[in-house]
C-alpha cells in the first residue's frame, strides 16, 4: 500500500473520531439523550375545547374563544373569526404524539439549543370549560421531529403531527375576511355615489341599463356592470384597520359608496369607501358593521361613464365594416351584370379559392348578414386575404376575409360561416352544409 493513501486513511479516521468526541462533548453539555424512555407524556387534547390562547414568540398573544357553536376572536380584538383556520388549530392538537424523549434534563444552555427562548418559542395553552387541559411550547424542529416542552414535564420530546404554519399566523390569519356574499344572478341593482356624481344601474330581466348623473350613458356596455356586480359578491379584505378612526381613513366623508340591490326584496348590501390604504388598496366600511376592512380598488376607472361605455373607435369600425359590405354587395350585382356580358364568358372553368375542401371560418365581431349576390372573380386573378393550399382549411380571420380583383371587403358575419366550392366560384354559408347565403362567381 502506498505511503499516500496511509496518510489519508489516518486522515479520514483522525477526522471521525473528532466527530464522536464532539458529539459526545455537546450531549454532556445538554444533557443525556434517550430513545427508549418509557415516561412519554399524553400530548393529546381533548375533544370539545372551548378556548385556545397562542404566543408566537414575542408576537401579539392571540386569544380564541368558543361562544355557542361558534369561534371568535378576543384578543388582541373581539371580532369574527375564519370558522375553518381556529378548526385546524384544534384538531392538530388532537394529532399530536411524543415519539422520544431528546434531554430529559435540558440545561438552559440545551434549552437555548433547541430555541425554547421567549423570542423564538411558540407557546399553546387549551382550555375546556375553564380547565387547562393542554400547555405546550415549541421550539425548534429537525431530523427527529419538532421539539417540544410539556407544562409540568422537565424534559424536551420529539412530536410528530404538528404543523407549524396553523401556530404562527398572523392575528388577520383567524379573522373572517368575508365582507360580502351573494349570488350575482339575484342583483338586479347596483348604485355607486362618487363626490362627482351618481351611477344607478338596474336590471329589468336579464338586461342592464345605466344612468350617470341622472342621465343615460351613451355608448352604455352592459358587460362592465356585470363585471363590478361580480367583484362585489365574493368581496373581502386583504387587511383591517384596528385602532384608526374613521375620520382618519375617510369614512367619515367617504370617497363613494356602493349599494347592492337584490331581487325580490332579498336585501341590499351597502359599503362605503375611503381613503387609500396601502398601495392601490382603499379603506372600507360595510353598512352596520364598525369593522374598517382594507379592500381592492373595484371601481376606481369609472370616472365620468367612460369606462362604461363601449368606445368609440370600435363602434366606428363596426359601422365601416357594415357599409363596406353593403356597398360589396351593390358592386357585386353590377360586377355580375358586366361579367355575364362579357366577351367569352362561361367559357373557361371556374378555379376554387379554397381548393377542393369545406372549410370553416370563425366569426368576426360585426353582425352583418351578407345578402345574395355575384361577384365575379376571373379565375386566373382572385386572390383570397386568408386561403389555404390544396385541401388546408382557411384560416382564422377576424375582418376582411375575401378580396376580389376589384378589391371589395366582405366582413366576417357575428355567426360562423362556412366557405365551399360551387360549380361557378365559391359559396358562402351560414353554416356547414347549408344552402349559400351569398356566392363569389367566375
Amino acid at each position: 500500500m502506498s505511503q499516500s493513501k496511509i496518510i489519508a486513511g489516518v486522515v479520514v479516521l483522525a477526522g471521525l473520531g473528532g466527530a464522536i468526541y464532539y458529539a459526545k462533548t455537546k450531549d454532556e453539555k445538554i444533557g443525556t439523550s434517550s430513545t427508549t424512555c418509557a415516561d412519554l407524556p399524553d400530548l393529546k387534547a381533548p375533544d370539545d375545547l372551548d378556548k385556545v390562547t397562542i404566543a408566537n414568540g414575542e408576537k401579539t398573544e392571540i386569544v380564541l374563544e368558543k361562544k355557542g357553536d361558534k369561534w371568535v376572536m378576543t384578543k388582541p380584538v373581539e371580532a369574527p373569526t375564519n370558522q375553518t383556520n381556529v378548526d385546524q388549530v384544534v384538531k392538530n392538537l388532537k394529532d399530536l404524539k411524543a415519539k422520544e424523549v431528546i434531554v430529559a434534563q435540558p440545561s438552559d444552555d440545551a434549552k437555548k439549543d433547541y430555541d425554547f427562548v421567549p423570542a423564538k418559542a411558540v407557546h399553546v395553552i387549551a382550555h375546556k370549560g375553564g380547565d387547562k387541559k393542554v400547555d405546550l411550547t415549541f421550539g425548534s424542529s429537525g431530523l427527529r421531529g419538532q421539539m417540544v416542552m410539556v407544562d409540568g414535564k422537565p424534559g424536551i420530546y420529539a412530536v410528530t403531527g404538528y404543523s407549524s404554519y396553523l401556530y404562527t399566523r398572523e392575528p388577520k390569519g383567524f379573522r373572517e375576511t368575508e365582507i360580502f356574499k351573494f349570488d350575482d344572478q339575484n342583483a338586479n341593482g347596483l348604485v355607486i355615489e362618487k363626490k362627482d356624481g351618481t351611477f344607478s344601474f338596474t336590471k329589468e330581466g336579464d338586461k342592464w341599463s345605466g344612468t350617470y348623473k341622472g342621465k343615460a350613458i351613451d355608448r352604455f356596455d352592459p358587460e362592465k356592470v356585470k363585471d363590478a356586480v361580480r367583484a362585489f359578491k365574493n368581496l373581502t379584505a386583504d387587511d383591517f384597520g384596528d385602532g384608526k378612526k374613521v375620520s382618519e381613513v375617510g369614512l367619515d366623508e367617504p370617497d363613494s359608496k356602493v349599494t347592492v340591490q337584490l331581487k325580490d326584496n332579498a336585501g341590499k348590501f351597502v359599503v362605503k369607501v375611503g381613503k387609500t390604504s396601502t398601495g392601490t388598496n382603499r379603506w372600507a366600511m360595510k353598512e352596520g358593521s364598525d369593522t374598517i376592512y382594507s379592500i381592492a380598488v373595484l371601481h376606481g376607472g369609472l370616472g365620468n361613464g367612460r369606462g362604461l361605455q363601449v368606445p368609440a373607435s370600435a363602434r366606428r369600425r363596426r359601422g365601416r365594416r357594415a357599409e363596406e359590405a353593403r356597398h360589396a354587395v351593390d358592386a357585386g350585382h353590377a360586377a355580375g351584370h358586366a361579367a355575364r356580358h362579357a366577351p367569352g364568358h362561361g367559357r373557361r372553368p371556374a378555379r376554387s379559392l379554397i381548393g377542393s375542401s369545406r372549410s370553416v371560418v370563425e366569426a368576426g365581431a360585426v353582425a352583418t348578414v351578407i345578402a345574395p349576390a355575384f361577384i365575379p372573380i376571373p379565375s386566373d386573378k382572385s386572390t383570397p386575404a386568408k386561403q389555404g393550399t390544396g385541401n388546408r382549411e382557411v384560416e382564422r380571420a377576424t375582418g376582411e376575409i375575401v378580396r376580389s380583383p376589384f378589391h371589395l371587403p366582405v366582413p366576417c358575419p357575428l355567426f360562423c360561416i362556412a366557405l365551399s366550392a360551387q360549380p361557378n366560384g365559391i359559396g358562402i354559408h351560414s353554416k356547414a352544409g347549408s344552402s349559400p347565403r351569398a356566392r363569389f362567381e367566375s
